[in-house]
């Protein structure tokens, strides 16, 4: 089997908005994010505090 090295470059000034939108998701899924912040639109919340 041979092992690939994933494609990793600098993030660019372009890469915010998609990167933001990434981060809000993955940190609204957690139960201390579940339990402090409410679920309706909690993603946008927490996307908002990036």
């Amino acid at each position: 089997m041979t092992r690939r090295e994933p494609d990793v470059r600098p993030a660019a000034r372009e890469d915010t908005a998609r990167s933001v939108r990434t981060l809000g998701e993955a940190f609204a899924g957690p139960p201390a994010t579940r339990c402090g912040v409410a679920p309706d639109g909690r993603t946008d919340r927490v996307t908002a505090l990036l």
